[in-house]
Protein backbone atom coordinates (compact mmCIF):
# COMPACT_ATOMS: atom_id res chain seq x y z
CA UNK A 1 0.00 0.00 0.00
CA UNK A 2 2.80 2.56 0.87
CA UNK A 3 4.58 1.47 -2.70
CA UNK A 4 1.48 2.43 -4.45
CA UNK A 5 0.57 5.75 -2.58
CA UNK A 6 4.27 6.46 -3.17
CA UNK A 7 3.79 6.18 -7.10
CA UNK A 8 0.89 8.17 -7.21
CA UNK A 9 2.41 10.89 -5.39
CA UNK A 10 5.15 10.76 -7.74
CA UNK A 11 2.95 11.09 -10.97
CA UNK A 12 0.51 13.72 -9.40
CA UNK A 13 3.86 15.40 -8.38
CA UNK A 14 5.47 15.21 -11.86
CA UNK A 15 2.15 16.44 -13.69
CA UNK A 16 1.58 12.42 -15.20
CA UNK A 17 -2.48 11.98 -16.23
CA UNK A 18 -3.21 8.96 -13.87
CA UNK A 19 -5.13 6.46 -15.21
CA UNK A 20 -6.79 3.07 -13.01
CA UNK A 21 -6.68 -0.18 -14.97
CA UNK A 22 -9.48 -1.49 -13.04
CA UNK A 23 -12.98 -0.06 -11.78
CA UNK A 24 -13.54 -0.30 -8.25
CA UNK A 25 -16.86 -1.50 -7.95
CA UNK A 26 -15.67 -4.36 -10.62
CA UNK A 27 -12.78 -4.49 -8.52
CA UNK A 28 -14.43 -5.50 -5.22
CA UNK A 29 -16.60 -7.89 -6.74
CA UNK A 30 -13.81 -10.06 -7.99
CA UNK A 31 -12.06 -9.89 -4.49
CA UNK A 32 -15.34 -10.93 -2.99
CA UNK A 33 -15.74 -13.42 -5.19
CA UNK A 34 -12.66 -15.03 -4.13
CA UNK A 35 -13.14 -15.71 -0.93
CA UNK A 36 -15.97 -18.38 -1.77
CA UNK A 37 -15.66 -21.98 0.03
CA UNK A 38 -14.62 -24.78 -2.54
CA UNK A 39 -15.38 -27.76 -0.66
CA UNK A 40 -12.94 -29.79 -2.98
CA UNK A 41 -10.03 -27.53 -1.79
CA UNK A 42 -7.14 -29.77 -0.75
CA UNK A 43 -4.58 -28.07 1.85
CA UNK A 44 -1.04 -28.74 3.16
CA UNK A 45 -0.95 -30.83 6.08
CA UNK A 46 1.15 -29.14 9.36
CA UNK A 47 4.11 -31.68 7.81
CA UNK A 48 3.85 -29.77 4.02
CA UNK A 49 3.73 -26.18 5.77
CA UNK A 50 6.63 -26.86 8.20
CA UNK A 51 9.02 -28.19 5.28
CA UNK A 52 7.98 -25.44 2.90
CA UNK A 53 8.79 -22.78 5.67
CA UNK A 54 12.20 -23.98 6.71
CA UNK A 55 13.90 -21.49 8.59
CA UNK A 56 10.42 -18.61 8.23
CA UNK A 57 8.88 -18.42 11.43
CA UNK A 58 5.32 -17.73 9.46
CA UNK A 59 4.01 -17.06 5.98
CA UNK A 60 4.27 -13.74 5.94
CA UNK A 61 7.99 -12.95 6.68
CA UNK A 62 8.64 -15.94 3.81
CA UNK A 63 6.22 -13.91 1.35
CA UNK A 64 7.99 -10.45 2.12
CA UNK A 65 11.26 -12.26 2.09
CA UNK A 66 10.35 -13.54 -2.14
CA UNK A 67 9.38 -10.33 -2.82
CA UNK A 68 12.04 -7.86 -1.52
CA UNK A 69 14.07 -10.32 -3.70
CA UNK A 70 11.85 -10.66 -6.67
CA UNK A 71 11.03 -14.23 -6.28
CA UNK A 72 8.20 -14.70 -8.50
CA UNK A 73 7.84 -18.42 -9.09
CA UNK A 74 7.53 -18.66 -4.92
CA UNK A 75 5.38 -15.88 -4.39
CA UNK A 76 2.95 -18.20 -6.98
CA UNK A 77 4.13 -21.18 -5.30
CA UNK A 78 3.25 -20.06 -1.74
CA UNK A 79 -0.06 -18.95 -2.95
CA UNK A 80 -1.03 -21.62 -4.61
CA UNK A 81 0.04 -24.10 -1.58
CA UNK A 82 -2.28 -21.30 0.94
CA UNK A 83 -5.02 -20.88 -1.59
CA UNK A 84 -6.12 -24.30 -3.47
CA UNK A 85 -9.03 -23.44 -3.99
CA UNK A 86 -10.43 -22.77 -7.57
CA UNK A 87 -12.33 -19.59 -6.57
CA UNK A 88 -9.20 -17.91 -5.30
CA UNK A 89 -7.09 -17.61 -8.01
CA UNK A 90 -9.54 -17.36 -10.60
CA UNK A 91 -10.50 -14.15 -9.16
CA UNK A 92 -8.70 -12.67 -7.45
CA UNK A 93 -5.67 -13.02 -9.53
CA UNK A 94 -6.52 -14.68 -13.06
CA UNK A 95 -9.41 -12.47 -14.16
CA UNK A 96 -8.60 -9.31 -12.87
CA UNK A 97 -4.98 -9.68 -14.66
CA UNK A 98 -7.11 -9.79 -17.61
CA UNK A 99 -8.45 -7.03 -17.21
CA UNK A 100 -5.45 -5.35 -16.24
CA UNK A 101 -3.10 -6.24 -19.37
CA UNK A 102 -5.99 -5.54 -21.84
CA UNK A 103 -5.81 -1.67 -20.00
CA UNK A 104 -2.28 -1.41 -20.21
CA UNK A 105 -2.22 -2.92 -24.00
CA UNK A 106 -4.83 0.27 -24.90
CA UNK A 107 -2.49 2.83 -23.17
CA UNK A 108 0.50 1.39 -24.40
CA UNK A 109 -0.97 2.22 -28.16
CA UNK A 110 -1.50 5.62 -27.79
CA UNK A 111 1.98 6.51 -25.81
CA UNK A 112 4.95 5.67 -22.47
CA UNK A 113 3.13 4.03 -19.91
CA UNK A 114 3.98 3.22 -16.39
CA UNK A 115 2.16 0.69 -14.18
CA UNK A 116 2.31 -0.66 -10.87
CA UNK A 117 0.77 -3.61 -10.05
CA UNK A 118 0.88 -6.20 -7.18
CA UNK A 119 3.52 -8.95 -7.43
CA UNK A 120 0.83 -11.67 -6.74
CA UNK A 121 -0.37 -10.42 -10.47
CA UNK A 122 2.95 -11.02 -12.12
CA UNK A 123 3.98 -14.77 -12.21
CA UNK A 124 2.36 -17.66 -13.79
CA UNK A 125 1.10 -18.73 -17.18
CA UNK A 126 -2.03 -16.52 -16.23
CA UNK A 127 0.11 -13.88 -15.02
CA UNK A 128 0.68 -10.64 -16.85
CA UNK A 129 4.33 -11.05 -17.53
CA UNK A 130 2.96 -13.75 -19.90
CA UNK A 131 0.11 -12.35 -21.24
CA UNK A 132 1.55 -9.16 -21.65
CA UNK A 133 4.05 -11.64 -24.15
CA UNK A 134 1.13 -13.52 -25.58
CA UNK A 135 0.13 -9.82 -27.18
CA UNK A 136 3.39 -9.61 -28.91
CA UNK A 137 5.16 -7.19 -25.45
CA UNK A 138 8.89 -8.12 -24.61
CA UNK A 139 8.90 -8.13 -20.96
CA UNK A 140 12.39 -8.27 -19.33
CA UNK A 141 13.43 -7.72 -15.86
CA UNK A 142 15.24 -4.52 -14.82
CA UNK A 143 18.05 -4.89 -11.60
CA UNK A 144 17.15 -2.75 -8.99
CA UNK A 145 19.36 -0.78 -6.41
CA UNK A 146 18.77 1.68 -3.81
CA UNK A 147 21.73 4.20 -4.06
CA UNK A 148 22.27 7.70 -2.77
CA UNK A 149 20.82 9.18 -6.29
CA UNK A 150 17.48 7.20 -5.88
CA UNK A 151 17.13 8.62 -2.24
CA UNK A 152 17.95 11.32 -3.11
CA UNK A 153 15.16 12.08 -5.66
CA UNK A 154 12.63 9.81 -3.58
CA UNK A 155 13.49 13.11 -0.72
CA UNK A 156 12.99 15.72 -3.19
CA UNK A 157 9.54 14.30 -4.16
CA UNK A 158 8.76 14.20 -0.49
CA UNK A 159 9.40 17.88 -0.41
CA UNK A 160 7.12 18.67 -3.19
CA UNK A 161 3.47 20.39 -2.41
CA UNK A 162 0.94 19.82 -5.00
CA UNK A 163 -1.13 22.33 -5.30
CA UNK A 164 -5.03 22.69 -6.80
CA UNK A 165 -7.93 25.06 -6.64
CA UNK A 166 -9.43 25.22 -3.60
CA UNK A 167 -13.14 23.99 -3.08
CA UNK A 168 -16.07 25.79 -1.27
CA UNK A 169 -17.30 23.96 2.18
CA UNK A 170 -20.45 24.13 4.31
CA UNK A 171 -21.83 22.24 7.09
CA UNK A 172 -24.96 20.63 7.12
CA UNK A 173 -26.24 23.60 9.42
CA UNK A 174 -24.52 26.24 7.16
CA UNK A 175 -23.33 27.29 10.59
CA UNK A 176 -19.47 26.72 9.37
CA UNK A 177 -17.62 27.74 5.86
CA UNK A 178 -14.36 27.54 4.72
CA UNK A 179 -12.11 26.37 1.58
CA UNK A 180 -10.68 23.10 1.14
CA UNK A 181 -8.84 21.27 -1.81
CA UNK A 182 -10.97 18.81 -2.17
CA UNK A 183 -14.05 17.27 -0.82
CA UNK A 184 -14.76 16.87 2.70
CA UNK A 185 -16.50 13.50 3.95
CA UNK A 186 -18.48 13.31 6.49
CA UNK A 187 -18.16 10.71 9.54
CA UNK A 188 -21.27 9.00 11.11
CA UNK A 189 -19.29 8.76 14.71
CA UNK A 190 -20.59 9.94 18.30
CA UNK A 191 -20.39 11.37 20.37
CA UNK A 192 -18.55 14.27 17.78
CA UNK A 193 -19.63 15.35 14.62
CA UNK A 194 -16.66 15.16 12.63
CA UNK A 195 -15.61 16.21 8.63
CA UNK A 196 -12.33 15.36 6.96
CA UNK A 197 -10.62 15.55 3.58
CA UNK A 198 -7.53 13.45 2.85
CA UNK A 199 -4.67 15.06 1.07
CA UNK A 200 -3.78 11.55 -0.57
CA UNK A 201 -0.99 13.45 -3.12
CA UNK A 202 0.66 15.17 -0.52
CA UNK A 203 0.21 12.95 2.48
CA UNK A 204 -2.24 15.20 4.42
CA UNK A 205 -5.92 15.71 5.94
CA UNK A 206 -7.87 18.72 6.32
CA UNK A 207 -10.12 17.93 9.69
CA UNK A 208 -13.46 19.46 11.54
CA UNK A 209 -14.55 17.93 14.66
CA UNK A 210 -17.77 19.27 16.30
CA UNK A 211 -17.69 18.27 20.18
CA UNK A 212 -21.34 19.63 21.77
CA UNK A 213 -21.20 20.90 25.06
CA UNK A 214 -24.74 21.50 25.86
CA UNK A 215 -23.52 24.63 27.43
CA UNK A 216 -26.96 27.02 27.30
CA UNK A 217 -28.44 24.17 29.29
CA UNK A 218 -25.82 23.93 31.69
CA UNK A 219 -25.70 27.67 31.96
CA UNK A 220 -21.98 28.13 31.09
CA UNK A 221 -21.30 29.77 27.74
CA UNK A 222 -18.05 30.07 25.53
CA UNK A 223 -15.70 31.72 27.90
CA UNK A 224 -16.13 28.88 30.65
CA UNK A 225 -15.07 26.26 28.03
CA UNK A 226 -12.05 28.24 26.50
CA UNK A 227 -10.70 28.84 30.23
CA UNK A 228 -10.29 24.98 30.22
CA UNK A 229 -9.09 24.52 27.07
CA UNK A 230 -5.24 25.13 28.17
CA UNK A 231 -4.93 22.66 30.81
CA UNK A 232 -6.17 19.96 28.14
CA UNK A 233 -3.30 20.35 25.49
CA UNK A 234 -0.59 18.84 27.46
CA UNK A 235 -2.25 15.36 26.54
CA UNK A 236 -4.33 16.24 23.62
CA UNK A 237 -1.64 17.96 21.06
CA UNK A 238 0.82 15.43 20.31
CA UNK A 239 4.51 16.56 20.11
CA UNK A 240 5.99 19.85 21.14
CA UNK A 241 3.71 22.69 20.77
CA UNK A 242 5.66 25.37 18.99
CA UNK A 243 3.35 28.12 19.27
CA UNK A 244 -0.27 28.99 20.98
CA UNK A 245 -2.25 32.85 20.22
CA UNK A 246 -5.79 33.72 21.49
CA UNK A 247 -7.88 34.45 18.74
CA UNK A 248 -10.96 35.14 17.24
CA UNK A 249 -12.72 33.57 14.95
CA UNK A 250 -15.98 35.43 13.58
CA UNK A 251 -15.90 37.25 16.94
CA UNK A 252 -15.62 33.40 19.36
CA UNK A 253 -13.02 32.73 21.53
CA UNK A 254 -10.28 30.19 20.02
CA UNK A 255 -6.78 29.04 20.26
CA UNK A 256 -4.13 28.79 17.30
CA UNK A 257 -1.80 25.94 18.05
CA UNK A 258 1.01 24.76 15.82
CA UNK A 259 3.37 21.88 16.58
CA UNK A 260 5.67 19.39 15.77
CA UNK A 261 5.10 15.33 16.57
CA UNK A 262 7.97 13.05 17.30
CA UNK A 263 8.51 12.20 14.06
CA UNK A 264 8.87 15.52 12.63
CA UNK A 265 5.29 16.61 11.27
CA UNK A 266 3.83 19.42 11.84
CA UNK A 267 0.41 20.11 12.64
CA UNK A 268 -1.95 23.30 12.63
CA UNK A 269 -5.14 23.86 15.11
CA UNK A 270 -7.80 26.30 15.28
CA UNK A 271 -9.96 25.25 18.05
CA UNK A 272 -13.15 27.61 18.77
CA UNK A 273 -15.37 27.69 21.71
CA UNK A 274 -18.97 29.13 20.73
CA UNK A 275 -22.33 28.60 23.19
CA UNK A 276 -23.10 25.22 22.01
CA UNK A 277 -19.87 23.90 20.84
CA UNK A 278 -16.51 23.24 20.63
CA UNK A 279 -15.38 23.50 16.98
CA UNK A 280 -11.70 21.82 16.10
CA UNK A 281 -10.06 22.74 12.81
CA UNK A 282 -7.19 20.54 12.14
CA UNK A 283 -4.70 19.90 9.50
CA UNK A 284 -1.66 17.41 9.63
CA UNK A 285 0.85 16.20 7.24
CA UNK A 286 4.32 14.99 5.73
CA UNK A 287 6.60 17.07 7.74
CA UNK A 288 6.12 21.21 6.94
CA UNK A 289 3.18 20.00 4.70
CA UNK A 290 0.69 21.57 7.57
CA UNK A 291 2.46 25.14 7.27
CA UNK A 292 1.91 25.13 3.61
CA UNK A 293 -0.44 27.32 0.98
CA UNK A 294 -3.48 25.70 1.02
CA UNK A 295 -3.88 24.47 4.73
CA UNK A 296 -3.00 28.32 5.17
CA UNK A 297 -5.86 29.55 3.32
CA UNK A 298 -7.78 26.54 4.88
CA UNK A 299 -7.62 28.58 8.03
CA UNK A 300 -7.79 32.28 6.49
CA UNK A 301 -11.04 31.01 5.32
CA UNK A 302 -12.68 29.91 8.28
CA UNK A 303 -16.46 31.79 8.62
CA UNK A 304 -19.14 31.00 11.22
CA UNK A 305 -22.36 32.20 10.57
CA UNK A 306 -23.39 35.23 12.74
CA UNK A 307 -26.42 34.40 15.44
CA UNK A 308 -30.09 36.02 14.19
CA UNK A 309 -33.06 36.47 17.19
CA UNK A 310 -34.91 33.87 15.56
CA UNK A 311 -34.44 30.79 12.92
CA UNK A 312 -36.96 29.23 11.39
CA UNK A 313 -36.21 25.34 11.12
CA UNK A 314 -38.26 22.36 9.05
CA UNK A 315 -37.12 19.48 8.60
CA UNK A 316 -36.11 17.78 4.90
CA UNK A 317 -39.02 15.78 5.19
CA UNK A 318 -41.27 18.58 5.15
CA UNK A 319 -44.66 18.37 7.68
CA UNK A 320 -43.51 21.35 10.48
CA UNK A 321 -41.83 24.23 10.89
CA UNK A 322 -41.23 25.94 13.64
CA UNK A 323 -39.17 29.35 14.69
CA UNK A 324 -36.36 28.32 17.53
CA UNK A 325 -33.65 30.86 19.12
CA UNK A 326 -31.13 31.76 16.57
CA UNK A 327 -28.56 29.67 18.28
CA UNK A 328 -29.71 26.46 16.25
CA UNK A 329 -27.47 23.41 15.54
CA UNK A 330 -28.96 20.31 13.37
CA UNK A 331 -27.39 17.43 11.90
CA UNK A 332 -28.12 16.13 8.81
CA UNK A 333 -27.19 12.14 7.77
CA UNK A 334 -27.91 11.15 4.49
CA UNK A 335 -29.06 7.55 3.61
CA UNK A 336 -29.20 6.59 7.54
CA UNK A 337 -33.19 6.79 6.96
CA UNK A 338 -33.55 6.72 3.18
CA UNK A 339 -37.53 5.42 4.06
CA UNK A 340 -37.99 8.58 5.45
CA UNK A 341 -40.61 10.84 4.06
Amino acid sequence: TYLDLFIFQAGMKSGKKIVPLEDYEESFKQVMMSSRRDKDAVYITPRQAEDMLGDYSDWQMLLDDAYRRGDLDLLDTTYTLLYPGKYYKKYMLHVRNAIMVEGMDSLMNEGVLFTGVGAAHLPGDQGVINLLRQKGYTVEPVDRAVTATSISRKDEIDEVIHTTELRSFESDDHFVRTRVPGEMTKLLSKPFQEYVFADMVNGGYYSLRRINTFGMLNGKDENFYFGKLDSMLFENIPGKILSKDTIEVSGYPALEIRNETRTGDHQHYQIVCTPLEILIFKVGGHKEFANSELPEAFFKNIELRAVESTEKYQPNSGGLEVNLPGRLRTELYPGVFEEAN
